[in-house]
C-alpha cells in the first residue's frame, strides 16, 4: 500500500523511502551498471585460463555463501602461475564510471601479486607487465604499485602500503568520470593515480589475478571474490 501522508524529521529526514525495487540494493544497480562478479559459489574451469611460467590447476574450496580460490606457484626459481577470465572483457570509457575491486590474500607477504585489468602479457604480468592495462602489481618483496600504462609507456603510477603475510586484503580500482579521478585502493585507504588521463587503452582488456615466487619455496594468492562494473 502506497503511502498517503509524509512526516518531516529534523535534518530532511522521511518516513518516505524510495521507491525504486532496488533502492536497498548494497552492490552495483545492474540497470545502472554493466555488472560482472563471482563470489566462488562453484569454479567453473572452461570460464579460466591458468597460465604462466609454472601453471596448474587452482586450488578449489567452494561453499554455499561463498568460496575461496587460491592461485599457487610451484617451488621453481621463479615461478608464476596466472589467473585470467578471457571472456570478461572491459573496455574503459573517460566519460564512464568503472570500478575493478577483489578480496584476496598473499600465504607470505614477498609475493608477488597481480590484480586488474590487462590488454596482453597475462600469463607472468608480475614478472612482464602488460603493455597495456589499469592495474596493482606486486614485484618480489616489494609493496604494490598501481599503474595506468598504455602502449608499453606507465602513463602514471603510484606507489601503495605494503601488504601483510596470510591477511585478506581489499584491493580495488575506480574512475569517476564526475571529477575526472582514477584512483586505487589497498584496505580503503585510496591514492589517486591519476586526474582526468587524456585516454585509456584503446582496446578491451581481461581481468587477471598473478601470484609470483623468486624463492626455492611455493607462494599461494587465495581470490574471495571479485566485482567489476561499468556505467551504462
Amino acid at each position: 500500500m502506497a503511502l498517503t501522508s509524509v512526516t518531516r524529521y529534523a535534518g530532511g529526514v522521511t518516513n518516505v523511502r524510495d521507491s525504486h525495487a532496488l533502492a536497498d540494493l548494497k552492490i552495483p544497480n545492474p540497470l545502472t551498471y554493466s555488472v560482472m562478479s563471482d563470489d566462488f559459489n562453484a569454479y567453473t574451469a572452461a570460464n579460466w585460463t591458468v597460465a604462466g611460467t609454472a601453471a596448474g590447476v587452482p586450488a578449489i574450496v567452494a561453499a554455499t555463501d561463498g568460496g575461496v580460490i587460491g592461485v599457487p606457484t610451484t617451488a621453481t626459481n621463479p615461478s608464476e602461475t596466472s589467473l585470467s577470465m578471457p571472456n570478461l572483457t572491459v573496455l574503459p570509457e573517460i566519460t564512464k564510471e568503472l570500478f575493478v575491486f577483489a578480496r584476496v590474500r598473499l600465504s607470505v607477504a614477498d609475493a608477488g601479486l597481480f590484480f586488474g585489468l590487462s590488454g596482453g602479457g597475462a600469463a607472468s604480468p608480475v614478472g612482464t607487465a602488460p603493455a597495456n592495462g589499469i592495474f596493482i602489481r606486486k614485484a618480489w618483496t616489494l609493496p604494490p604499485t598501481a599503474y595506468l600504462r598504455i602502449g608499453g609507456v606507465d602513463v602514471a603510477s603510484v606507489l601503495m602500503a605494503p601488504m601483510v603475510s596470510d591477511t585478506w586484503h581489499e584491493l580495488g580500482i575506480a574512475y569517476t568520470p564526475q571529477d575526472g579521478a582514477l584512483r586505487v585502493f589497498l584496505d580503503g585507504g585510496g591514492y589517486r593515480l591519476a586526474t582526468s588521463p587524456a585516454a585509456f587503452p584503446a582496446a578491451a582488456m581481461g581481468l587477471v589475478f598473478s601470484a609470483r615466487t623468486e624463492a626455492a619455496s611455493i607462494r599461494n594468492l587465495l581470490i574471495d571474490n571479485y566485482l567489476v562494473a561499468k556505467g551504462r
